[in-house]
């Protein structure tokens, strides 16, 4: 286990004492490491191919595992919700005594409320962010001439994001309400009605696939942009709208 190797010996040197160590003959790669000093357990868990290590307050609620990147949102400098093994090992030797500080009589049920709060704050941040193929069909919008028109950030853990573009005839609209997806609208006609991106692939090639793959989206709108212009045309927007609406009411369970 080199990967962790020299964080425990740390802790050795520092007085805790390994008191559990399990590697499941089934356990996919699982493994699970686990020291235990006078006030506090840390233990590391390894799964889908990563370590994490997570801190336990062994006095007041040892059935409790914070994971150490919450003690940047308690400790001096900027918090940082992502941290790879390297830098949570760091984070965990350099500032032992601070976080040790932090479990003492006089702070642990602050520390509890703090890192509670953490927790929640730690979970929204990385939730809202945006997903790379989003980012990347943005950018490929604005290369095309569409403008931001609104752009909704979640405002607390599991709200929803959403971000729409548009020219004079196209708008575009991604969002993550019950999931990822990309809608067009007709400015010119009906722009109040979305159309899965789904619908206009089933209209340009013919198919009866109901749905489009998340990874191909910014693909699709690549290869078949000057046909999506077309069809939202001023001159051919109406008929697109018409042929979307039977194809989405055709669909419908």
């Amino acid at each position: 286990m080199e990967a962790i190797d020299d964080v425990e010996a740390f802790l050795t040197s520092s007085g805790l004492v390994c008191g559990r160590r399990e590697v499941p003959a089934d356990s996919m790669d699982y493994r699970l490491v686990e020291y235990e000093g006078s006030e506090i357990r840390v233990r590391f868990v390894h799964e889908k191919s990563y370590w994490n290590i997570y801190i336990s307050d062994k006095a007041m609620a040892s059935d409790v595992w914070y994971d150490v990147r919450l003690f940047t949102y308690l400790l001096d400098g900027p918090p940082q919700p992502k941290m790879p093994l390297q830098r949570q090992k760091q984070l965990l030797m350099d500032r032992w005594t601070e976080i040790m500080s932090c479990f003492g009589p006089k702070r642990r049920v602050m520390t509890h409320a703090r890192l509670d709060a953490a927790k929640m704050e730690r979970a929204r941040t990385i939730y809202a962010i945006w997903p790379t193929i989003i980012l990347d069909l943005e950018s490929w919008l604005k290369q095309q001439g569409l403008v931001r028109r609104s752009r909704k950030e979640p405002r607390f853990m599991f709200d929803w994001m959403s971000t729409t573009y548009s020219n004079t005839t196209l708008a575009v609209r991604m969002s993550s309400e019950n999931g990822w997806h990309v809608d067009v609208a007709s400015v010119v006609h009906d722009p109040d009605h979305w159309y899965p991106l789904a619908l206009v692939k089933r209209l340009i090639e013919g198919s009866r696939e109901a749905m489009l793959p998340y990874a191909e989206i910014l693909n699709f709108m690549k290869d078949n942009w000057h046909s999506i212009i077309d069809l939202f045309s001023v001159e051919r927007c109406r008929l697109t709208s018409e042929q979307l609406y039977e194809l989405e009411v055709g669909s419908a369970p």
